[in-house]
């Protein structure tokens, strides 16, 4: 059980992303009003949807689907060759990033972090496998995996009990995360579920 001062270090903590996330909004909100930067956008987004649909479906492929239940961090890679959301896009931009950060800073966390890493990472990859397997035209519906993605991250880190090892390995949870990708709506819907899920 968390002491009262634990308790409002974590809320605290919480705040601010929100803030800075809220900031950020403001902030884009801002740029959409300046109609130079609006109109390059629209391009962007024409010119993407362009390319989206005139590329063909690429076919399941067995051994991908494998690595997802093996909980392998190639799963990323394979399902961005099918998907193509991009650099910045959950899959490579989050999830194979944050797959390789736990593996190479596997040895930094206790033997019960270790555990949980060990139940996270196939957790994670299964819960996309049917994502990977549906006909999604390339470059589509990227925002919609990402929400859905972040959403599966909250049931499986709190079923494989982050609430029992997150404070004997905050130094090494720090070192994985980057706080940069914290900043971002979906980021700070996980952050909050996770944190009132361990409060309560």
């Amino acid at each position: 059980m968390l002491s009262q001062t634990e308790s409002l270090c974590i809320i605290m903590k919480i705040t601010v992303v929100i803030v800075t996330v809220l900031a950020l909004i403001l902030v884009d909100k801002g740029a959409k009003g300046d109609p130079s930067r609006r109109n390059k956008r629209g391009w962007f987004w024409r010119s993407r949807s362009r390319s989206s649909n005139s590329q063909s479906i690429k076919p399941v492929d067995a051994s991908c689907t494998q690595k997802g239940q093996n909980g392998d961090c190639e799963f990323y890679r394979c399902f961005e060759d099918r998907r193509q959301c991009g650099s910045s896009g959950y899959l490579i931009g989050y999830g194979y990033k944050y797959c390789n950060r736990f593996r190479n800073l596997y040895n930094d966390f206790t033997t019960a972090g270790k555990n949980w890493i060990d139940c996270v990472r196939p957790c994670l990859t299964r819960k996309l496998i049917s994502k990977y397997q549906k006909n999604v035209n390339a470059g589509d519906k990227c925002e919609e995996l990402k929400s859905y993605a972040f959403d599966t991250h909250v049931n499986c880190y709190l079923n494989c009990g982050f609430c029992n090892i997150y404070k004997s390995n905050l130094g090494a949870l720090h070192s994985v995360f980057k706080y940069r990708d914290m900043l971002s709506w979906n980021a700070v819907r996980q952050l909050t579920s996770v944190g009132y899920s361990c409060l309560g």
